[in-house]
C-alpha cells in the first residue's frame, strides 16, 4: 500500500534511523559549530513513507521523514547520510521557525476565516 508509513522494524527504517541517529547526534553536539543549544533536548524520530517520490522533509522538533522512492535511488549509505543531514540542517538553522514568523497577522486570519467557512486554501491538498 503507497503512501503509508513503513513499520519501526522495516530494514529501510532501520537504516534511515541508524544514518540518521549519527547525525543527528553530532549535529545536537555542536560538532558542526555555530549555536546549536535548540538541538540538545530533541526526540528525534525517523521515518519512511512507502511511495515512489524522491524526497526527504523534517517537521519541527526533530521529525525526518525520507520516502522509499529517494531510498530506491541512492547507491550507498554516504548518499542517504547527505541527504539526511540536509534535513537536519533545517533544524539546526531553525527554518520551521523562521517560516512561522514570516506569518503576518492578516495572513493568519485569512487562513482561518477560510478554515471556518470550508473554502479550500489554494495550494493545499
Amino acid at each position: 500500500m503507497t503512501h503509508t508509513l513503513l513499520p519501526p522494524n522495516h530494514p529501510a527504517v532501520q537504516l534511515v534511523k541508524r544514518v540518521g541517529t549519527r547525525i543527528a547526534k553530532v549535529a545536537s553536539d555542536g560538532g558542526g559549530g555555530g549555536y546549536y543549544q535548540h538541538m540538545k533536548n530533541l526526540d528525534w524520530e525517523f521515518a519512511v513513507i512507502n511511495s515512489p517520490d524522491v524526497n526527504a522533509f523534517v517537521a519541527p522538533g526533530g521529525k525526518v521523514v525520507a520516502f522509499t522512492g529517494l531510498l530506491n535511488i541512492i547507491s550507498s549509505e554516504d548518499e542517504l547520510a547527505a541527504v539526511l543531514a540536509h534535513e537536519v540542517g533545517h533544524v539546526l538553522a531553525r527554518h520551521h521557525a523562521e517560516r512561522l514568523s514570516q506569518l503576518n497577522v492578516t495572513g493568519l486570519v485569512n487562513m482561518l476565516a477560510r478554515a471556518l467557512l470550508g473554502i479550500q486554501i489554494p495550494g493545499a491538498l
